[in-house]
């Protein structure tokens, strides 16, 4: 009974190593690092996320001391929002970080901080995460707060009530843990020229075009978009292409009159566009002078002007969505 117990013991112990994963680690080890600010000597990340290391506050002074992200004016006995210590991890386009803790290790010399915080810029450091210590402790990120993490995030450690500006608070080692996990949950199907090799696509899935498309075929939903090298993908009228995330065009896209290709997001969250597409857009003619069309594009540093530079400015026309209004052309430019 006992040899079945620790047997089981030891499973449950496996299976919980097997959940927490390293994606972002320094031992801190080497001659003064705390004079470097960031400091990124040593640090192991995951290959989908990027740091530029552990950085201090603009208050705080870096101190000597082999092995450990030293230093000093920790002092004041109020919070000060310049003195920290600052961890930030970016993931890869495409991909998302889901945390589960965050660990760290730390000294303080005689007279050091007495008050600790732990914030992130989730929400402009204002929420307490945690209880951060002067010996140091493991923090929990497990909630749904720091899950699916698409953009940058910034982790601080601040600390105050030094008995002067000289007692030293640094860091021996830090860890984070969680996993990073890629924004198409649905895997990646592939056009061949006649068949998808893994299912028709969706918004979670990636999608990879080997061979020319026409979404005369079907209109496509994906998480995110390849092109490869030598292949048209051609948007008809009335199909579309929606993508989530990213779009990367090493060949050719086409975008007929009455078709739409839309790509989501906002911010951070938004996805990229690398490569050349052309858009193709004709205006039927009307019977009558006065008759107009609008066209538009969620486009940025682009005018009307460039756009259209062979019609004249009287006959170009803006639309001011806020106040639904006409301009005219004098602003064609705007």
């Amino acid at each position: 009974m006992i040899k079945k117990t620790i047997f089981l013991v030891l499973i449950l112990l496996r299976v919980s190593l097997g959940f927490t994963q390293s994606i972002f680690e320094n031992p801190i080890t080497g001659v003064n690092p705390g004079q470097s600010s960031p400091y990124s000597t040593n640090q192991i990340t995951n290959p989908n996320i990027t740091s530029p290391g552990i950085v201090r506050g603009s208050v705080p002074s870096g101190e000597n001391g082999n092995n450990i992200y030293n230093a000093s004016k920790w002092n004041g006995k109020r919070f000060n929002s310049n003195r920290y210590f600052e961890f930030t991890l970016t993931p890869s386009s495409g991909y998302q970080i889901n945390f589960i803790s965050f660990t760290y290790t730390s000294t303080i010399s005689s007279g050091g901080p007495t008050q600790f915080s732990f914030r992130s810029s989730l929400d402009g450091y204002v929420s307490e995460i945690g209880t951060p210590t002067s010996s140091g402790t493991t923090i929990d990120l497990s909630s749904s707060t720091y899950q699916n993490i698409e953009g940058p995030i910034t982790f601080r450690i601040y600390a105050w009530g030094a008995a002067n500006a000289n007692p030293t608070f640094g860091i021996n080692d830090f860890a984070f843990y969680g996993t990073v996990t890629s924004r198409c949950a649905g895997g990646t199907t592939r056009w061949n020229g006649a068949t998808w090799d893994a299912g028709v696509p969706n918004l979670d899935t990636e999608v990879v075009f080997e061979a020319d498309y026409d979404t005369s075929i079907n209109s496509i939903q994906a998480c995110r978009i390849i092109v490869n090298s030598g292949v048209l993908v051609t948007v008809s009228d009335s199909s579309f292409i929606e993508v989530k995330n990213e779009t990367t065009i090493n060949g050719n896209l086409i975008v007929e009159t009455n078709g739409n290709f839309v790509q989501n997001g906002v911010g951070n969250l938004a996805g990229t566009f690398t490569g050349r597409a052309t858009l193709n857009k004709t205006t039927p003619v009307k019977s009558e002078w006065y008759y107009y069309t609008y066209w538009s594009s969620p486009v940025v540093e682009e005018t009307i002007g460039n756009v259209f530079p062979n019609v004249l400015n009287d006959w170009c026309y803006s639309f001011n969505a806020t106040n639904f209004v006409d301009t005219d052309g004098d602003d064609i430019d705007d």
